[in-house]
Parts: structure tokens; C-alpha cells; sequence
């Protein structure tokens, strides 16, 4: 920490040229106080309610007819006037026109507000000099209406940082809780100096130049110009700039838009959008700090130097450009961009590939414009894609491909065609063995009328499905690999008409499901069919290779029970 106490000699109220400031930001900010009042017919005597408003922005006392709230207390909808220009009722808090003058504002009843309601509440900043040191203050200024309709601009100190030659120094007027802050009106000096200084803007930051900061340590950091596109960041660039000097050549040569990206970048923002915690680091992606010329701190030739600050990249495009030419030596600026648009996110995978982006990107680039019936689909991702399946058919058959085929589009649906036809038949050639295998759990009971068959083929699954309307269909490929093991049951007199589909776990004999039309309950007469089908199995060791006592299993074909 600082021998300094800075807390004493910061200044605890904002300039006047600020709250000018905040107060001109805040002029279309008004609001629209009423009450309740009573006008006595002096007749009958009776009182009649009215609701008496005034604005904050014409400045004006008028009357409005009364809107009542709900039927009762409990209604929800609370008392109001009724607006004559908007033709609405207008309840506390309603943000609407003004009767008189037709100005934005907000509506408050007295009875919904405290002393003072708040309007407006955004931070300021002015840069000042303070024991010789270049200082950065900041304020939470209100905009403020009382009961009466009068206006108020009051402030709250926020932040201070001061930069005592390399060191920054952090005051808050402020502690903050779990869930609660309490506001000081008096600084406070911490030990450590995190960057907090977020969300402002330059209509929020008192105008300041050169001026301000010669004669500080600061004084040839090129604040002033950085602050002008990036007041949120002044802090972590002043921070930044007090390790390494050297940034402020790339601001001076217009160029700090990628110190903002690279701040950005390096911005650690665990604990929150309000705690970034950037110490200046020297972990800066991007830039390289141990060098003095704006080109090489970038990490580029001085060709390449002029034509990216001719092109006016961002941050982004700098980084992209440099990943990518490390890995293919013929990007260049000149085609960056279009490798980039090409590439994108699927660079990683490009780089298991080991081919040329530049060519990769010439070679789609001609696809589409050849093809343009197809240029939608004439993409990265698709040529990935058929280079994938174009290798496991080598691997598989030994067929050779072609890496650039003279239709990238149509080689890549050819394919997909043929992966579609050969999953189905081993689809179907599972399916017929899962029907072997499963044939011994056949099983008629002629008491009760009903049978259960194992499922045959995927036609029988999606027909089931459609018949039953359940979803037993996306079990298809569960089944014929032995994951589940699916069965129909029938009554006998009409054996191809679904009933009910059950789920059996093989090794258990557990029914994981058994479900019928909409997928209801089992019925009584189902689930005792159920319970006796299962008794059979355990009885027979249907399924097993060998029981524990040695016996082998019987595998009988389906049981007829009388």
C-alpha cells in the first residue's frame, strides 16, 4: 500500500462541470408525482376524488380524474388517473406522457415513493491530478424527485485509482456484502488494486487532454486518445502501460483497437462482470510486450503491418491471422478474411487433416461458384465430412478417393447413400439374427388367449408404433444390437393386430416396460399372462447358457400351455 493516505486529499464531491454533465445527460428523465386529493360540492357536501399531478418536466401543478383500482384490495390493479392525452389509466410507476406538456416521464404516487425516489443513477468520472499523480475518480450521480415534485442532483462516491508511478492505488467509497452494499461518504484505502471500472461511457467521463496529464508519471501515456474510443478500459490500459511503456506506439499509430481486444482477452472475469481483476499482466495474447515497434509487437512483418492497418482489423482478425498462418504459411492479408469466413470454428479439425486452408478455401470457393444450386451446402463442414467417410470406406474396402472430386457436393450425398444402404442391411442381417436368438422366449398360453413373439425387423417396430401410438420405433437399433430385447403380445385368435409391447431386460427377466395403445397400463388380464410368461422363463432357464448347477438349458421352441 501507498505511504500515502489518498483517502484523505481525494476530493468526496463531484466537479460542477460533471454534475453539468449528468444533469444535461439526465434532461428527458422526469417523472410525474401525484396524489389523491377532495373536492367538496359546497351544495350537497359531498367530497369527490381527483388526483392532483405534477411534472417534472414543464415544471406544472393540473388535476386529472380519478382512476380506481380493483374491485377490492386483493384485485391487483392499483389506484391511478386516468390519462387524457394516452387515453389509459395510469398507475405508480407507469412510464407514460405528460397531459400537459406530452413529455417522457415516470408516474409516482406519494404513496408508493419515500422522501426521495430516485430517476437516474449512472457513474461518472473525471481525471484529475492528485499529489502530483494522475488520478482517475469516479461518482455514482442520482437524479432524484421528492414528494412536492422537486428535483434533485445528488452523487455517491464509487472508485478512485490513482497511478503512483508503477503502482495503482484503488479507493472505494463503498463495501459490499453477499447480497447488500453499504455507500460511505468518505474514501476508503485498499490494499489491493482490482479493476472495477466498468460501464462507462464518453458522455459519462469529464472531457480531459494532454494537459491533465503532464507533469505525472503518466504523462506520455497516451491516455487522453485511448480513453476517447475506450473509457471502460482506462484503468487496465493505465495499468497495462505502467509495466510496459512500450503500448502506447500502437495508440499512436491508431492501433488501439487491438490493445482494447487484447484487455479484453485478458480480462478475468470469474468472480463476475463486476470483478475483473486485471494486474496488467504480461500474459497478454497477442501482443508481444519485450518489443518497441508497433509491428513487431503485433507479431508481424512490416508488409504485413501496413496492409492490416490499411484493411482497419479488429482484434479478432488479427488473432485468426496469425493462428492460421502459423499452420499454413501461404495465408496472407490479402486472403485472410475469406479463409477465415471458410474455416472458422473448424480449424482444429482442418489441422488433423494436415491439408492447405488457402487451398481448402480457393477449392470451395470454386465448388460454388461452378455448382450454385448446391452452394449452400458447399462448405467446410461438408468436405470434412466426406473426407471422413471417403477414408473409412478405404479403410474398410480399400477403395481409393479423391480428396478435391470435381463435385464435392454430389461425391458427399453418393456417399451418404451408400452409408444409409449398408447400415440398413446390417441393420436388417442383425435384426434376423437378434430374431434367432430370441425365438426360444416364444410363448402361447391358451388360457388366457394370448401370446408373445420377439420383434422380427424394424417394419414390425414402426408399425407397432403407429398402431399403438407410442414410440417404440427408436428402439430399433437397441434391439437388434442386443441392448434391450423388444416383444409383441398377441391374441391368439388374431396374431399380426398389436396389443401390448413389452421390454425385457435378458439377463434379469426383468419387464423394464409394458405398455399398450397411447402407452397405458398394463391390464390385469396382461399383467397375469405377464408374471406367468416370466415364471416360465426362470423355470426353463430360457436365454442362459447354463444354469449353476450345471444343467443346460433346454432352449425348447414356444410353450403351448393348455
Amino acid at each position: 500500500m501507498s505511504d500515502i493516505n489518498y483517502a484523505e486529499i481525494t476530493p468526496t464531491q463531484p466537479s460542477n462541470e460533471l454534475l453539468g454533465m449528468a444533469e444535461k445527460q439526465y434532461a428527458d428523465t422526469n417523472a410525474l408525482v401525484f396524489r389523491v386529493d377532495y373536492e367538496r360540492n359546497v351544495i350537497s357536501g359531498e367530497r369527490t376524488k381527483y388526483v392532483r399531478c405534477t411534472c417534472t418536466a414543464c415544471n406544472n401543478t393540473f388535476e386529472q380524474v380519478y382512476s380506481p383500482g380493483g374491485l377490492c384490495a386483493r384485485s391487483g390493479v392499483q389506484y391511478g388517473f386516468y390519462n387524457e392525452r394516452t387515453l389509459e389509466h395510469v398507475k405508480s410507476y407507469d412510464d407514460t406522457l405528460c397531459p400537459n406538456c406530452g413529455a417522457p416521464v415516470r408516474a409516482l404516487s406519494i404513496s408508493s415513493m419515500r422522501d426521495e425516489t430516485t430517476l437516474a443513477n449512472l457513474p461518472f468520472a473525471e481525471v484529475m491530478q492528485i499529489n502530483g499523480n494522475l488520478a482517475i475518480v469516479s461518482y455514482w450521480i442520482q437524479k432524484r424527485v421528492n414528494k412536492q415534485g422537486c428535483i434533485s442532483i445528488t452523487s455517491q462516491l464509487a472508485e478512485a485509482y490513482i497511478a503512483e508511478g508503477k503502482k495503482m492505488v484503488k479507493l472505494v467509497g463503498y463495501r459490499r456484502y453477499f447480497s447488500s452494499y453499504v455507500i460511505y461518504n468518505y474514501w476508503e484505502q485498499r490494499k489491493r488494486c482490482d479493476d472495477t471500472f466498468i460501464g462507462f461511457k464518453n458522455v459519462s467521463i469529464k472531457p480531459f487532454s494532454e494537459k491533465e496529464l503532464i507533469g505525472t508519471y503518466c504523462e506520455n501515456s497516451k491516455l487522453d486518445v485511448f480513453a476517447q474510443r475506450y473509457p471502460s478500459q482506462m484503468v487496465s490500459y493505465l495499468r497495462l502501460w505502467q509495466k510496459h511503456k512500450n503500448i502506447e506506439n500502437l495508440v499512436t499509430q491508431g492501433l488501439a483497437n487491438f490493445v482494447s481486444g487484447a484487455l479484453h482477452e485478458a480480462t478475468n472475469r470469474s468472480y463476475g462482470y463486476y470483478y475483473t481483476k486485471f494486474k496488467g499482466s504480461i500474459n497478454i495474447q497477442g501482443l508481444n510486450l519485450s518489443r518497441a515497434k508497433p509491428h513487431e509487437i503485433l507479431g508481424l512483418s512490416k508488409e504485413d503491418y501496413k496492409k492490416v492497418k490499411k484493411r482497419k482489423w479488429t482484434f479478432d482478425d488479427l488473432m485468426n491471422y496469425k493462428r492460421h498462418k502459423a499452420y499454413d504459411r501461404s495465408v496472407t492479408p490479402e486472403n485472410a478474411k475469406a479463409v477465415d469466413s471458410m474455416v472458422g470454428i473448424l480449424f482444429s479439425k482442418i489441422e488433423e487433416t494436415g491439408e492447405s486452408l488457402v487451398k481448402i478455401t480457393n477449392y470451395l470457393q470454386k465448388q460454388r461458384k461452378k455448382y450454385p444450386a448446391t452452394a449452400n451446402n458447399c462448405d467446410t463442414r461438408t468436405l470434412l465430412d466426406y473426407w471422413d467417410m471417403a477414408k473409412e470406406r478405404k479403410a474398410k474396402n480399400g477403395e481409393d478417393y479423391e480428396p478435391y472430386p470435381q463435385h464435392m457436393v454430389a461425391e458427399h450425398d453418393h456417399l451418404v447413400e451408400i452409408a444409409e444402404h449398408e447400415a440398413q442391411k446390417e441393420l436388417l442381417q442383425a435384426f434376423a439374427a437378434r430374431a434367432v436368438k430370441l425365438s426360444p422366449y416364444e410363448y402361447i398360453d391358451s388360457e388366457s388367449g394370448l401370446m408373445i413373439t420377439p420383434c422380427q425387423s424394424e417394419k414390425q417396430l414402426i408399425a407397432e408404433g403407429k398402431k399403438l401410438n407410442h414410440c417404440v420405433a427408436r428402439y430399433a437399433k437397441s434391439h437388434a444390437n442386443g441392448e434391450t430385447a423388444i416383444f409383441f403380445i398377441r391374441h391368439i385368435d388374431t396374431p399380426d393386430t398389436p396389443f401390448f409391447t413389452l421390454e425385457l431386460d435378458e439377463k434379469t427377466y426383468r419387464v423394464k416396460q409394458n405398455r399398450g395403445k397411447h402407452n397405458c397400463a398394463r391390464t390385469p388380464e396382461v399383467e397375469a399372462f405377464e408374471r406367468k410368461w416370466l415364471a416360465w422363463l426362470k423355470e426353463n432357464n430360457i436365454g442362459k447358457e447354463a444354469k449353476k448347477n450345471g444343467k443346460r438349458n433346454r432352449k425348447q421352441p414356444a410353450a403351448a400351455v393348455a
